[in-house]
C-alpha cells in the first residue's frame, strides 16, 4: 500500500466545525494539514463573541497550559468525547 506524503511546499487548511467546552459550544477550526496542529483563535475578552473567535471565558473546562497553548475537550460525535485536547492559540 503507497501512503500520501503532503507536499511541504503546498500549505493548506482545513477549516471545520466542532462542540467544544463546558458547556459545549460550536467552534469554528483552521487545520493545518501539513502537520498536526489545530489553531484556535481566542476572544480579546469575556464580552467578545464574533462568531471566529472561541470566548474561553465562558468554558469551565479551558485551561492555558503556557503563552501558546490551551487544552480544552471536543466533542467530535457519538460516542467519540475527547478530552482534554491541546490547540496552538493566536
Amino acid at each position: 500500500m503507497k501512503h500520501y506524503h503532503h507536499d511541504s511546499q503546498d500549505d493548506a487548511l482545513l477549516s471545520t466545525t466542532i462542540a467544544m467546552g463546558t458547556p459545549l459550544r460550536d467552534q469554528s477550526f483552521a487545520m493545518d494539514t501539513s502537520t498536526a496542529d489545530m489553531e484556535l483563535y481566542l476572544c480579546p475578552s469575556a464580552t467578545s463573541d464574533d462568531g471566529i473567535c472561541f470566548n474561553s471565558y465562558r468554558s469551565s473546562s479551558f485551561k492555558k497550559v503556557d503563552g501558546k497553548t490551551a487544552s480544552d475537550i471536543l466533542d467530535v460525535g457519538t460516542p467519540a468525547y475527547v478530552k482534554p485536547v491541546l490547540f496552538i492559540v493566536e
